[in-house]
């Protein structure tokens, strides 16, 4: 029972939450936009709501760092999705 207050609750908050811009390669670089919990970690690390389906199986959300929102090799992320953009801009035309 508490555990369905505790997915209710985070469901409503990823539909409410705003974006964190994640910086990565994954087959090229680009953008991947997750959600931000308004929360950090001891280390100062934003924490994003995941959300999975289990394969259709099951839906589930839950709070954990934001680099482990990808496989994708991650370089750093943003709260604003201009400079997100600009920085994977320059990656590509090498001035990083």
């Amino acid at each position: 029972m508490l555990n369905n207050i505790k997915q209710k609750i985070l469901k409503y908050k990823y539909k409410k939450a705003k974006n964190i811009y994640i910086i990565g390669c994954w087959a090229h670089w680009g953008i991947l936009t997750a959600k931000y919990s308004g929360q950090m970690d001891k280390d100062g690390n934003p924490l994003t709501i995941h959300f999975t389906d289990h394969n259709g199986l099951k839906e589930e959300y839950y709070i954990a760092p934001w680099y482990t929102e990808t496989t994708g090799i991650v370089i750093g992320y943003s709260f604003n999705e201009k400079q997100a953009k600009s920085i994977v801009e320059r990656i590509i035309n090498n001035k990083w």
